[in-house]
């Protein structure tokens, strides 16, 4: 894309300057190890659990990151102003932003408040990499989109309390809708050359899949309830997408791709709301199953206690004491009869 490469040379000899230099330079060189030491620090407070989160989801978001990077292979911006030399990895999408936005989001996600430092201080790591002519805008973009990905699939399936309507998979609704911004923002820049794609029908496949994975999710994330609403949306932000395509100098709009990504919303939608029918059923069963013990234990109750009134009768002519033994084993004494 031509503004990729505007916004490149604008912020790198635009807003060039020493001090920024200096400060860009110490921002994107200081930033992974500070992620571990942010990692390891809250694993020496004792939260063990928040630390272990933080730790591998910069990890996993770098090395997802780097994955698609040589995955992909887009060159990194040509004709810029050298102010650090330039990594021997690919451009697209950034680590950095990926590690900076996957910390910045967990840190929202656990600590709430922790997100009015964390995300602006991840897009201070993002803008260093754009100053330093590092970066396209639209590799920042990708890392991001990585990050929150890894972020929210990490909070959602293994540092969340189990317990609730919404399953821990159902949070992978979040990575997914990741998954299709990410292809998007590839197929728009051109960088989905791959010749598996090549083949006949491959892409109604890929979009078949994809959209119909992200109905899936859909429904697990609203647990049973209805999701007819946000079906209905996922269905025309697809349409609108493949109209947009019309637009686009290298896509191209098809009625058989929009046909088959509206199939794919339907049928995995449908598949989502008989697996988030189950569990409903399951706990209801479970609830009824509950109150009836509880009113079988309650009757229980009851009978022993009616039982244990006659040990306080009159033994000998004189009053006696009776001892009176409920169905939790607990003792108390009947008043004396007279």
């Amino acid at each position: 894309m031509n503004w990729d490469s505007q916004l490149v040379a604008f912020f790198n000899r635009g807003w060039a300057h020493p001090f920024l230099d200096g400060l860009m330079v110490a921002v994107t060189v200081g930033a992974m190890p500070l992620a571990a030491i942010l990692s390891f620090l809250v694993l020496r407070t004792g939260k063990r659990r928040e630390g272990v989160a933080l730790l591998a989801t910069f990890i996993a978001s770098t090395l997802l990151a780097v994955g698609i990077q040589f995955l992909v292979m887009r060159p990194r911006p040509a004709d810029i102003r050298v102010v650090q030399t330039a990594s021997a990895f690919p451009s697209f999408p950034s680590g950095h932003a990926a590690a900076a936005f996957g910390g910045a989001t967990l840190a929202s996600l656990v600590w709430r408040r922790a997100g009015l430092l964390a995300v602006p201080g991840a897009a201070v790591v993002s803008f260093s990499r754009l100053y330093l002519g590092q970066h396209y805008p639209s590799d920042l973009l990708g890392g991001a989109i990585v990050g929150v990905s890894v972020a929210t699939a990490v909070y959602g399936c293994w540092y969340r309390p189990a317990g609730g309507a919404r399953p821990r998979w159902a949070w992978l609704l979040w990575s997914q809708v990741g998954v299709v911004l990410l292809a998007l923002l590839g197929a728009y820049l051109g960088l989905l050359r791959f010749d598996l794609l090549a083949l006949p029908g491959a892409d109604k496949l890929l979009h078949f899949m994809l959209f119909g994975a992200v109905a899936f999710l859909v429904m697990g994330w609203r647990a049973g309830r209805s999701a007819g609403g946000a079906l209905a949306i996922l269905g025309l932000l697809a349409t609108a997408e493949e109209g947009l395509q019309a637009l686009s100098p290298v896509r191209s709009f098809d009625l058989a791709d929009l046909a088959f990504t509206l199939a794919g919303i339907i049928l995995f939608g449908w598949l989502g709301a008989m697996v988030g029918r189950r569990p409903a059923q399951d706990n209801k069963r479970i609830s009824i199953g509950e109150q009836a013990a509880g009113l079988a234990e309650a009757n229980s109750l009851v009978d022993h206690d009616c039982q244990a009134v006659a040990l306080g009768e009159l033994v000998d002519g004189g009053p006696q004491v009776g001892v009176r033994r409920s169905a939790r084993g607990e003792r108390d004494f009947a008043p004396p009869t007279q």
